[in-house]
């Protein structure tokens, strides 16, 4: 990225932080969509030990009067302390403008459930 922006550039990128991604493992399995043509279920797994949040999705799209098809997906999700992300975005020669939640109100360090931040770093 670095490679592609010019001086003065923006570089603006959002992320969950950890305390995110087990706020969105607390919502357990879910039905998230339901019609005639298309049903989605989703299952949420966390692992607490490498931060990674793994969203099963089973979709169920109605083809013809006697017959569904089954199409599975996963998502994998990780979340990083924001300070090692801002301390990485600094080492690859960044300057941070801001740190924002996504009301975008400045990151509180000490404000607790904040789900995730953008960041807004400047190229040098």
């Amino acid at each position: 990225i670095r490679k592609t922006l010019r001086e003065e550039r923006l570089f603006i990128f959002d992320f969950y932080t950890i305390e995110g991604l087990v706020i969105r493992q607390q919502s357990g399995d879910q039905l998230l969509h339901d019609n005639d043509k298309l049903t989605v279920f989703s299952k949420n797994r966390y692992d607490y030990e490498r931060q990674i949040q793994t969203r099963h999705f089973m979709i169920y799209h109605h083809e013809n009067d006697d017959m569904w098809r089954r199409v599975d997906a996963h998502r994998v999700l990780r979340s990083y302390p924001i300070q090692a992300v801002v301390a990485l975005v600094k080492r690859a020669n960044f300057d941070i403008s801001a740190v924002l939640t996504t009301d975008l109100q400045p990151y509180d360090p000490g404000k607790a459930h904040t789900e995730r931040v953008i960041i807004l770093a400047k190229s040098t």
